[in-house]
């Protein structure tokens, strides 16, 4: 049986000029799967992915920044697909 490490992490509003304590965070886990949430945007999920060695990544924008949420893995991601719920007082 194959086992799998799954992260997930809020880094707390974008976690940018915070970069080398988050890695240093996240290698200690050393996860297979990564989840990230208030993610500043692309450029600091591709220098996580590289710092971490988690080739593979995606980002689902959001509509305020610093509130993407990411998803980085050891494994391909064959498919990804993200959507907005319309707000239930609407």
């Amino acid at each position: 049986m194959t086992r799998v490490r799954v992260m997930t992490y809020n880094i707390l509003h974008g976690g940018r000029g915070r970069e080398a304590v988050l890695s240093e965070v996240i290698q200690h886990a050393q996860p297979d799967i990564l989840l990230l949430q208030e993610v500043a945007g692309p450029d600091l999920v591709a220098l996580l992915a590289r710092s971490l060695g988690l080739s593979h990544f995606f980002l689902a924008a959001s509509n305020r920044p610093r509130h993407n949420l990411a998803l980085l893995s050891h494994y391909p991601i064959r498919y990804s697909n993200s959507f907005r719920p319309r707000p239930v007082w609407r």
